[in-house]
């Protein structure tokens, strides 16, 4: 315990915002906070039984933010609260509307009125603040999560991490990972390790990525088609196609099933070595498969045989990419390719 806590203190102190959650405010603007002012959509005789809640709030959430703002209105004003876990849902579903500052603006409510939290809210705050370009804001909800009494769980470091990396911060990203191995008090799962593997490869680091990739399964931790996919990706970009495809083979043994994006980033790498050998192996892979290729796919496949004068079979993935309904986007059906 004692070295979980050194660790988190050791991390808060990458921010001067520490004391930032007992502001009278909690916006991605300190000087502008967002208002909230709920539409009165809802009747205050909204009181609904404890058991029909949730499917209240799943259907509320689903019509917009507005309406999600009013729900959580009303839900300030049932007695007794809600529990936590139904605010959370709210907070959920406002993130998967991409609604983040809506949420940074619900979470700052539910601070100020006292409303129980727990860790789950705060990552999602963390997560919001991540995607709002603010990761100092989310770094100054550490200190805040230890006063609740909880503290941050491997989810809240990897979310921190994500953020650093797409803010175009992978030193102290990788800073915080090493930390996480070294305290040994929080595992990296196989989400935190292809956050880093996905940073080390947007660096053009390819080498590195494949020793973290063979580390984490060293440590048990088990690589998922997403972390495959990176590094296959990275390899494709460094011209290191036989590695990439040493890597497909070893998903295909390991019982990890290849998918489209798996395909698709190979046949990328392989046209511009005019392996076309190889190229239909994995095209024959994928019918066997029941992988079915979309636009992208086709895309790469019409622009390689094009660039090698390859007209009929440019053509053929051409009339593919209209024939195949899967494949047919707006864009597609607005050509009228006759």
């Amino acid at each position: 315990m004692m070295k979980k806590r050194a660790f988190t203190t050791s991390v808060c102190s990458i921010t001067p915002y520490a004391n930032f959650i007992s502001h009278s405010h909690l916006s991605t603007n300190p000087n502008n906070p967002i208002p909230f002012k709920p539409k009165p959509h809802f009747p205050f005789s909204f009181n609904p039984p404890p058991a029909k809640l949730p499917h209240l709030l799943l259907e509320k959430s689903k019509l917009g933010f507005d309406d999600a703002l009013v729900m959580f209105d009303q839900m300030l004003h049932l007695k007794p609260l809600p529990n936590v876990i139904h605010f959370n849902q709210l907070l959920a579903a406002l993130v998967k509307m991409k609604q983040h500052s809506v949420a940074v603006s619900l979470f700052r409510n539910m601070c100020a009125t006292n409303i129980p939290l727990d860790i789950f809210t705060f990552n999602t705050a963390i997560n919001c603040f991540c995607h709002l370009n603010r990761v100092d804001y989310a770094f100054s909800l550490l200190p805040a999560i230890i006063k609740r009494g909880f503290l941050p769980d491997v989810v809240t470091y990897t979310t921190l991490i994500r953020g650093l990396i797409s803010q175009d911060n992978p030193v102290e990203a990788q800073n915080i990972f090493n930390k996480l191995l070294r305290f040994n008090d929080i595992q990296p799962n196989v989400v935190t390790y292809t956050t880093i593997i996905d940073g080390l490869c947007k660096r053009g680091h390819p080498s590195v990525a494949v020793k973290l990739f063979r580390y984490m399964e060293k440590k048990g931790c088990k690589p998922n088609a997403v972390t495959y996919n990176t590094i296959i990706d990275c390899l494709r970009k460094c011209r290191l196609v036989d590695q990439a495809l040493g890597l497909l083979r070893e998903m295909t043994r390991k019982g990890i099933l290849p998918n489209l994006m798996t395909y698709s980033s190979l046949i990328q790498g392989l046209f511009d070595f005019n392996r076309w050998q190889d190229i239909n192996g994995l095209l024959r892979e994928m019918d066997i498969s029941n992988i079915s290729p979309d636009v992208h796919t086709f895309s790469i496949l019409v622009d390689a045989y094009g660039k090698e004068g390859m007209i009929k079979d440019a053509e053929y993935h051409l009339f593919s990419i209209v024939a195949y309904p899967p494949c047919l986007s707006d864009k597609v059906r607005a050509l009228d390719i006759r």
